[in-house]
């Protein structure tokens, strides 16, 4: 019994042994492994040889920007009493009202002259209104039929994002060329010189300082401007004439931008200052691509 009790203890202490048995490792020299290794050499950024050159830039469309205008809603009315009297006097009234139609003509001059069926309106903001109630006493044992017109024009606020289409109205989609619409017994006019395609314009966009970059590809560059962290890419087209000419005789070297077709570039170099400005630098640049 006492060897076996011994045996016990010792176990126990080899145990707490063990227990307190650490490792240390050395992690001065650790390395990284994984399934591919790769050299420094391949590691490093890939250099960029292309060519650039700074210039000032311009950008320009033909497209107008979307216009606000007013627009003028004009309703009518007819309101209407049917008064009953009876044999001791007493008195029915039946209210009724019915919505008129309202020609483009009509409401022109509902607003110009502020009338309606020559009683003149009240003004209230950009609501001009005539809303009165028929007055008659009725007959005895008689059912008069009494009513009066009335008219409301609104001026409000129309949008048009693209010269010479179609667009939006509270009375819903609008030709441009039409000047008027209606719906519902409502008539919404408009000046329609607004809405129709005139001239093109050149109309300047966004301006500033960029480099532009050969991409390797023939007559395709990106032109990155870093301030305004834009970036665009280009490709030479056409000559154009220069803003605000439409027509000329001597046109510049232009940019088309790739994906907006309503969008083009005219560049301006910019000359270092220990640099001679020469006579062809004054010029439009077109970069051409390293033989």
């Amino acid at each position: 019994m006492f060897v076996l009790r011994m045996l016990l203890l010792l176990g126990l202490y080899a145990l707490g042994l063990n227990a307190l048995e650490v490792t240390v490792c050395d992690c001065e020299q650790a390395s990284q492994k994984g399934i591919l290794q790769f050299s420094d050499e391949d590691c490093q950024p890939e250099k960029n040889e292309n060519r650039t050159n700074a210039v000032n830039y311009s950008v320009y469309t033909e497209k107008r920007e979307e216009l606000k205008f007013p627009g003028y809603i004009c309703a009518r009315w007819k309101q209407i009493k049917h008064i009953t009297t009876s044999f001791f006097g007493q008195k029915v009234v039946l209210p009724d009202k019915i919505a008129l139609e309202t020609s483009p003509l009509e409401c022109l001059l509902m607003y110009e002259s502020r009338r309606c069926n020559e009683q003149p309106m009240t003004i209230n903001d950009n609501k001009f209104f005539y809303d009165q109630e028929p007055v008659e006493d009725g007959w005895w044992l008689e059912t008069v039929t009494v009513e009066t017109i009335n008219c409301a024009v609104k001026k409000i606020q129309l949008y048009q994002e693209t010269e010479g289409e179609s667009f939006s109205t509270p009375l819903g989609i609008a030709p441009a060329t039409a000047g008027s619409i209606s719906h519902n017994h409502l008539t919404l006019i408009w000046d329609k010189t607004f809405t129709v395609k005139s001239e093109p314009k050149a109309r300047l966009v966004e301006s500033g300082v960029a480099i532009i970059i050969t991409t390797g590809k023939s007559n395709k560059f990106r032109m990155h401007d870093e301030e305004k962290e834009l970036e665009f890419h280009i490709q030479i087209t056409n000559k154009r004439c220069l803003p605000p000419l439409t027509t000329c005789d001597v046109k510049a070297d232009a940019f088309d931008v790739i994906g907006q077709s309503k969008l083009y570039i005219f560049t301006t170099p910019i000359i270092p200052k220990n640099s001679s400005l020469e006579e062809g630098s004054r010029k439009r640049p077109v970069l051409k691509e390293d033989a």
